[in-house]
């Protein structure tokens, strides 16, 4: 009886995933995500002549991302730049940057060929453009986000949350600082 209860059950359960198999078939979406352009075709990239600059290796391929792990208090490049293979065979394009400040990494959009974890990855000088760190510094960030818990536009951008704690830790060292409810309270505004 108990057996029978059981493969009953298991029954009921293989129905509920036939109905709902399209659900589990793509990850999960914001309403407002932005989809990502589709990646390039390597061989429409080209890597230009000239010597080739080391600046890391990959560190994971899956699908059209390809994840290349820069060195260790090397200067970051900008988006755009094309890395390849010692033999120049293209990588991929730098789609995005991301990681520590002290070893950026570059996230690579592109149809994927051969590429295996550990291979080094290159670019050519003559192409090779650095992020600029000063402008970096000198921009104003925010941590904040929008409806959706998206990322605020440009425009909107004002202050950082760091800003506003920043602020409160100059309250508290200044005789009749801001108490703990007052600055609760600012910030719920």
């Amino acid at each position: 009886e108990i057996l029978a209860q059981y493969e009953e059950d298991v029954d009921d359960d293989d129905d509920d995933l036939d109905d709902d198999a399209a659900t589990y078939l793509a990850p999960p979406r914001t309403e407002h995500e932005v989809d990502l352009p589709p990646p390039e075709a390597l061989e429409t990239l080209e890597v230009p002549e000239g010597e080739l600059l080391q600046v890391g290796d990959v560190w994971s391929a899956v699908e059209d991302c390809v994840v290349v792990r820069g060195f260790e208090n090397a200067r970051a490049l900008v988006e755009g730049v094309v890395l390849c293979t010692d033999d120049r065979k293209p990588l991929g394009r730098v789609f995005e940057i991301f990681g520590p400040v002290a070893q950026p990494h570059y996230l690579l959009r592109a149809r994927r060929g051969d590429t295996a974890k550990g291979d080094l990855a290159f670019a050519s000088r003559a192409s090779v453009k650095f992020v600029d760190a000063n402008y970096l510094c000198a921009k104003r960030g925010c941590d904040a986000s929008d409806k959706h818990d998206e990322e605020l536009p440009d425009h909107l951008v004002d202050s950082s949350d760091d800003d506003d704690d920043q602020d409160d830790d100059q309250d508290d060292d200044l005789p009749g600082g801001l108490g703990q409810r007052q600055r609760k309270a600012r910030r719920t505004k």
